[in-house]
């Protein structure tokens, strides 16, 4: 399912001011949310929680991140646009839905990602105060400390 610039913006909208529809989203209130919604992206992106996202231009762009994301990003989407249309104090609830939606992007960014340690080849082995002999025998014995 890809969902559209426009859908993701109203959503938010609807966090935030009530009674927004289709018709009553202006083009000045469309441009500052895509342009949130892109500054937004880079800024996750800048702390490595990558999605493959594409900022977007108009309200008819496809926005290209997991189905999984689109929740998370309108939670947050709303949380950054606030306090340009509210003067009220943020709900708690909103800042608690930002919250949860970084973790949960922060989890689906590490999703893809193959998580297990690599070491190098030159990397030594053991302690290297043993010898590998049945004896067991330490490398520095106590006379020589």
């Amino acid at each position: 399912m890809t969902e559209k610039a426009k859908g993701i913006i109203l959503d938010a909208f609807e966090d935030i001011v009530s009674g927004m529809d289709e018709d009553s989203l202006e083009a000045a209130d469309a441009r500052t949310a895509i342009r949130t919604l892109n500054r937004m992206m880079a800024t996750l992106e800048a702390r490595s929680i990558f999605f493959g996202f594409t900022p977007v231009t108009t309200l008819s762009s496809e926005v290209t991140v997991d189905d999984g994301a689109i929740d998370p990003i309108i939670q947050l989407l709303a949380f950054r646009l606030w306090p340009k249309y509210r003067s009220a104090p943020m709900p708690e609830i909103l800042s608690a839905n930002a919250s949860q939606a970084i973790n949960t992007l922060l989890l689906i960014s590490l999703a893809d990602k193959d998580l297990t340690p690599t070491y190098p080849d030159i990397l030594p082995v053991g302690s290297g105060n043993t010898y590998y002999t049945d004896a067991g025998e330490v490398f520095y014995s106590e006379d020589t400390l």
